[in-house]
């Protein structure tokens, strides 16, 4: 099963998830916690007096991510799934989330981010596009007010997005990017596959291997970035990746790649 944070109701490929054997949980995101900075409605209203938070208190994806783990609570009561194999997915701001909620809760089996980028599955040092500065001062909501200290100094973090996914190893970890959707950079995405992929071979053979040595689950040397239309295993396949044609969207074809991981 997936749980899946959704834009809008019904906004996935439903027949083809059925078809293939899965159920899916679709939380519309905004029931949750509306996507601004008003901390007094929905779950907020519950955690925050007043709407008003601390320096380190979460923000709304924190918040989107604990109404998964409730899911997977209702999940948990249905006989025809199969409580070992539910995974967390979403995109661009709920890909964040998915990573957040995995990271934080293990009962997942693995977290899908498609197009989640800046301060989701993107690299942030040397990241093109979308940056801390820009994305902590048009979304501040989405997380701590303290994130915002690292505006223009990314190479001040003393954490990067590897250190978000490699939470959720060595469960699976799937990342899909765009060609087209620079904002995101689908090279700081894809450099976050290798790193987790590295992660897991240590995590296997106490020994941490070259990145130039490292291997597709083919035996294709990763010596450059993927090509659009391209997706790799890595890691015994608990790293996916791929990148598609096209812009910055969840699509049909994003949805078969997830699935025929699984």
């Amino acid at each position: 099963a997936f749980v899946y944070f959704s834009f809008r109701y019904e906004r996935q490929p439903t027949e083809e998830i059925i078809d293939n054997g899965y159920a899916i949980l679709s939380i519309l995101y905004k029931d949750v916690s509306s996507d601004d900075g008003d901390f007094t409605n929905g779950i907020a209203g519950l955690l925050y007096k007043n709407g008003e938070r601390g320096d380190t208190d979460c923000g709304k994806i924190g918040i989107w991510a604990w109404a998964a783990s409730r899911a997977f609570d209702y999940a948990l009561t249905r006989d025809e799934v199969d409580h070992s194999r539910i995974s967390v997915i979403g995109h661009s701001r709920l890909g964040k989330t998915a990573l957040v909620t995995a990271a934080f809760d293990d009962r997942f089996a693995g977290a899908c981010s498609n197009d989640s980028g800046c301060s989701g599955a993107a690299i942030t040092r040397s990241k093109v596009g979308e940056t801390v500065e820009i994305i902590s001062r048009v979304f501040p909501f989405w997380f701590c007010p303290n994130y915002r200290q690292y505006k223009d100094r990314e190479y001040d973090m003393p954490f990067d997005q590897h250190f978000l996914t490699a939470l959720v190893a060595p469960r699976a970890l799937c990342i899909g990017s765009a060609w087209e959707d620079s904002w995101a950079d689908p090279a700081r995405e894809f450099m976050n596959a290798a790193l987790i992929a590295q992660l897991n071979e240590f995590l296997d053979t106490g020994a941490v291997p070259d990145m130039a040595d490292m291997k597709q689950d083919n035996g294709l040397p990763l010596d450059r970035y993927p090509n659009a239309g391209e997706s790799f295993r890595l890691a015994g396949g608990r790293v996916h990746y791929h990148c598609r044609f096209g812009t910055h969207y969840f699509s049909r074809e994003d949805w078969n790649q997830y699935l025929a991981y699984f």
